[in-house]
């Protein structure tokens, strides 16, 4: 995720780097390793290095001083290998940031440690990475890094590429395999890690990508991030991969930054245990203060001992977030007897268009819960497969089936669609324009309204005239005014789904003369013809203006209290109703022409 910070010159990091990695090291010595439990013959340890991108553009010595620590501590505490949940370097082009990457990483080499880093979204050529070029992080962590390495597989997608890849190693007469996804996997890479867990069915999995568990303990799904929307989510990866087979019992992650750490734990379809483990200090002081996982798995004792240590401070995090021991398989011990189930009602939309929907009625195996001001409901019932729904005024009713245990809490979200503003076409996915009417004769600006039919959720909704795209927004709904100036135009609507289909419907109208709200002869001028000035108005109240400006007006916005744009539209003229809480407001409208010149004008 994208940030601002104050850097302290290189210089001077590079002068202090011996010297804090040597007392760090020493205080790891004489105090650090005090806390770690005791190790069977045959118990192995992972270390976790969640985002180490401020380290490495800030504070290399840091990221020196985690893998030093592992270097002089993989003998004594089994240290079969080091994994990297991604974001390995905040700025996927730089070289300075590659080079201390690259340096803190060659101390593992050095020591003949093991080591998987997953490539995160800071990791590509560009932020956000919509092209997925991968060329930096592939020429420092690439294939070629790993070729002379014994445990690195012998496969990799897209070909020659470290996006997604897979590591082996063998304790105890059994062997495990590291699979590395890429940050929000495209179905083709998870088309990919199905051929390789379909192959290694003898294994043990643990799955490590870079974004994949919230912070509030729950899948990540299109409403936490809108990340890369149409490929795979947490949500999407547990439901087609994870939870599919039934030798993974990890998946690691981190990207979030709202919040340092989470988890969860749920059954696969074959009763699996999978634990979902999210750690992430890269906010916290010098960019997460050095702080790691030490993962101590039991094999005897059927545990996974995961403690949270700083190599640089010398200090552990012993707070339940940060350590704690979690069963590792399903022994067949019966659990509680009641399941848990708690979620949250929301639109089918992405990010910023998404919403929580209050006051939901929710019925999961015939037990109904009301969702609160977050949307968010919990029962408790019988564990075993159920039928569930959600439904709330002005909403399409969304249904699910879900077997629900009683070892963790299960999670069960809906994604609701608003009841559509006129009949849709059955075909999914489809949209229908229910104004204007094809071939009608209609008045500037005019009112665009239009419903879908999709399975999957909208991203978002364009509006095109005569092949020019107008408006965009994302959402669920439009409902909209356009500005169309007079004669026959050819008018489409649009929208995107979570699936990357595009899909829409083209009406012609032909509009007459302009009416409603009249520029003024004065250029440049912004006329406000309502609400008027000092006017008393209710919550939701029409606002009618017309910009004249000497060149043509690109477009006009509607701001309220001076520091929110809750409108924008192409053209001069505006028609439209906003919302407001009560009281007091300053509302201004505001054109921008082709020249990038700027009116405006307030009302209270």
């Amino acid at each position: 995720m994208d940030y601002s910070f104050m850097s302290r010159p290189y210089s001077s990091l590079l002068a202090s780097r011996i010297t804090l990695v040597s007392i760090a090291l020493l205080l790891a010595t004489l105090l650090g390793t005090s806390g770690l439990h005791a190790q069977s013959t045959s118990d192995f340890t992972i270390v976790v290095l969640p985002d180490t991108q401020n380290y490495s553009q800030f504070h290399p010595e840091i990221f020196d001083s985690q893998t030093q620590w592992v270097a002089n501590n993989a003998a004594g505490q089994n240290i079969k290998l080091v994994i990297g949940v991604g974001d390995v370097v905040n700025n996927g082009t730089s070289a300075t940031e590659t080079g201390n990457a690259n340096h803190s990483i060659s101390i593992l080499d050095q020591a003949g440690v093991p080591y998987v880093f997953a490539i995160g979204n800071h990791d590509y050529e560009t932020l956000p990475p919509t092209s997925r070029a991968a060329t930096t992080f592939n020429g420092y962590l690439g294939p070629s890094r790993y070729a002379n390495k014994a445990y690195y597989g012998s496969s990799n997608f897209p070909a020659g590429s470290n996006e997604n890849f897979y590591a082996n190693f063998t304790w105890g007469g059994k062997s495990y395999l590291i699979l590395v996804l890429e940050y929000v996997p495209r179905d083709s890479a998870l088309a990919w890690a199905k051929s390789i867990l379909d192959a290694n069915t003898d294994k043990e999995v643990i799955v490590v990508t870079h974004s994949y568990l919230y912070s509030d303990s729950t899948t990540v799904d299109e409403c936490d991030t809108a990340d890369m929307v149409g490929d795979n989510d947490g949500s999407r990866q547990w439901s087609n991969l994870i939870s599919q087979y039934s030798n993974i019992s990890v998946v690691l992650s981190g990207h979030v930054t709202n919040k340092f750490n989470a988890r969860r734990s749920d059954p696969g379809i074959a009763g699996n245990f999978v634990h979902q483990i999210f750690a992430n200090w890269q906010d916290w002081t010098n960019g997460g203060n050095g702080y790691l996982r030490i993962m101590q798995f039991s094999p005897s004792n059927n545990t996974i001992n995961v403690e949270t240590y700083s190599p640089y401070t010398g200090l552990f995090l012993t707070d339940s977030g940060n350590q704690f021991t979690l069963k590792w398989h399903n022994d067949g011990a019966a659990g509680s007897g009641s399941a848990v189930v708690s979620g949250r009602v929301r639109t089918a939309a992405y990010g910023t268009g998404c919403s929580s929907i209050v006051g939901a009625t929710v019925n999961v195996g015939g037990a109904t819960a009301t969702t609160d001001s977050t949307g968010r409901y919990s029962l408790t019932l019988q564990p075993g497969q159920v039928s569930a729904s959600a439904s709330a005024a002005g909403y399409q009713t969304g249904t699910k089936t879900a077997a629900l245990n009683d070892y963790f809490p299960n999670q069960l979200d809906f994604f609701l669609f608003p009841v559509p503003p006129c009949p849709q076409s059955t075909t999914d996915p489809s949209l229908t324009i229910c104004k204007p009417l094809n071939n009608s004769t209609v008045t500037s600006p005019v009112n665009v309204v239009a419903g879908v039919n999709s399975s999957a959720p909208i991203n978002s909704f364009s509006i095109w005239l005569d092949g020019i795209k107008v408006y965009s927004t994302p959402g669920v709904t439009l409902n909209t005014n356009v500005t169309i100036s007079p004669g026959s135009h050819q008018l489409i609507v649009k929208a995107t789904n979570g699936n990357k289909q595009v899909f829409g419907q083209t009406v012609n109208v032909t509009t007459g003369s302009t009416t409603g709200c009249q520029p003024l002869t004065t250029v440049p001028s912004e006329h406000i013809c309502a609400p008027a000035n000092n006017a008393t108005v209710s919550s939701t109240f029409q606002v009618l203006s017309a910009a004249h400006m000497a060149n043509p007006v690109n477009n006009s916005q509607i701001w309220l209290d001076g520091v929110k744009k809750v409108y924008q539209v192409s053209g001069p003229n505006i028609n439209t109703s906003v919302t407001a809480a009560a009281g007091s407001h300053r509302l201004t409208v505001q054109s921008i022409d082709s020249t990038g010149a700027i009116i405006n004008r307030r009302s209270s």
